[in-house]
C-alpha cells in the first residue's frame, strides 16, 4: 500500500479530475439544468411552429456588412415545413434558399457577359450542419440548448424576451439573437453576426399557422442551364 501512494499522489497532480471530477460534472449538469430551465420559454414557442404545419412567414432581411459600413434591406417570405422550408428573398438580396428534406438548395442569380446566370449549390445531408441555414438550425431541431449556449436573456418592454446565444460547435456566426412574444407565442425577430462583425437580421412581421401552401414548395429542380456546385 506505501508503494501505491506515491503514484496516487502523482495520478491526481497529473489528473485533477481524477477526485474533483465528480465534482465538476455536478456543476456542469446543474449548469446545463439552468441552461435548459432559462430557454424553456424559447422552446416552447418554438415547438408552436414546428407542430402547426406549414407556417408562411411575411420576412423582411435586413443585411449590415461592418467593413464596409453599407447596409441593405429585402423582403419575403419564409416557408416552414415538417423538416422542410422555403425562404424566398426579393430585390436587392434576391435569393432562394430550399431545404426539401433531403438535400439543402441555396439559388441566387448574378449579371454575365451575356445576361443574367443562375447559380445553384446542392448541399448534401453529411454537409448539412447548423452552419448552413441558421433559419433551419433554430426552427427544425428540437433542443435548441444541444447546439446552442444561452449567453444571456433579458425581458423587454411588453413582455417581450431576448435570448442571446453561442454555438457550442465551430459554425461561420458568432453570436446569435432570438427575440419572442410570449402571450402571442412568435418569434418577432431572428439575428447573427459572423467573425467580421457583419450582422444579418431577419424580422418576421406576419405568420400564418397550418397554413395552405403550393404543391411542390420544398422542391426545387435546377432550370435549364444553371451551374450546380455540389458539396
Amino acid at each position: 500500500m506505501k508503494n501505491l501512494l506515491p503514484l496516487l499522489i502523482l495520478a491526481v497532480w497529473l489528473v485533477p479530475g481524477l477526485i474533483s471530477g465528480g465534482g465538476v460534472r455536478e456543476e456542469q449538469e446543474s449548469l446545463d439544468r439552468a441552461q435548459i430551465k432559462a430557454l424553456k420559454p424559447l422552446e416552447a414557442v418554438l415547438n408552436r411552429y414546428r407542430s402547426q404545419v406549414p407556417v408562411q412567414i411575411q420576412v423582411e432581411k435586413q443585411v449590415h456588412q461592418a467593413l464596409l459600413g453599407r447596409s441593405q434591406t429585402s423582403s419575403g417570405t419564409l416557408t416552414l415545413g415538417e423538416q422542410r422550408l422555403r425562404l424566398e428573398m426579393g430585390a436587392p438580396d434576391q435569393s432562394l434558399l430550399i431545404h426539401d428534406g433531403d438535400y439543402l438548395w441555396m439559388v441566387s442569380t448574378i449579371e454575365g457577359f451575356s445576361g443574367p446566370i443562375t447559380q445553384v449549390a446542392k448541399i448534401s445531408p453529411r454537409k448539412l450542419g447548423p452552419s448552413a441555414t441558421l433559419i433551419s438550425a433554430v426552427f427544425e431541431r428540437p433542443r435548441l440548448w444541444e447546439e446552442f449556449r444561452l449567453v444571456e436573456q433579458s425581458d423587454l418592454e411588453g413582455g417581450v424576451k431576448s435570448f442571446q446565444l453561442r454555438p457550442k460547435a465551430p459554425m461561420d456566426v458568432s453570436e446569435i439573437q432570438i427575440v419572442i412574444d410570449p402571450k402571442s407565442r412568435l418569434v418577432t425577430q431572428l439575428s447573427y453576426k459572423d467573425d467580421l462583425e457583419n450582422e444579418t437580421r431577419y424580422n418576421f412581421k406576419r405568420a400564418q399557422f397550418s397554413a395552405k401552401i403550393k404543391e411542390g414548395t420544398f422542391t426545387f429542380v435546377p432550370p435549364e442551364g444553371a451551374e450546380v456546385t455540389e458539396y
